[in-house]
């Protein structure tokens, strides 16, 4: 089995930058924060989402939060206001999210940012 994929056949996320459901459990926080750069944490206890929270550096920095939307908004409000570089593996989707979903700063983008942000501007116009 190729190392990208785990040992139920399923693709492996790079875990630098993800978010991670977790059940309500004994595992220690760290050892799920363990080389995560970026990132959200979802907290289920069974099929119901319980809370979310903010992961920066292997670090919780702000446990407990109600919903996903509230979460990546202060994720990259975190990363904004702190000049946090993106993770190399996830920096287009940090870029979309930042220039394109959130319209911050989305006058200077990459080419490939820019050429999704015509698309769809495009297709909804």
């Amino acid at each position: 089995m190729e190392k990208d994929h785990r040992s139920d056949g399923a693709p492996r996320l790079p875990q630098r930058c993800c978010v991670l459901l977790l059940q309500e459990s004994s595992v220690a926080k760290e050892d799920m924060t363990r080389g995560m750069t970026v990132g959200i944490l979802v907290v289920a206890d069974g099929n119901d989402t319980v809370g979310f929270a903010v992961v920066i550096e292997e670090e919780i920095i702000l446990p407990s939060l109600s919903d996903f939307p509230t979460a990546v908004a202060l994720m990259m409000g975190l990363l904004y206001a702190l000049n946090i570089d993106y993770p190399k593996d996830t920096r287009y989707t940090f870029e979309v999210i930042q220039k394109v979903l959130m319209d911050i700063g989305g006058g200077h983008s990459t080419a490939l940012v820019h050429g999704l942000r015509n698309r769809l501007l495009r297709k909804t116009m």
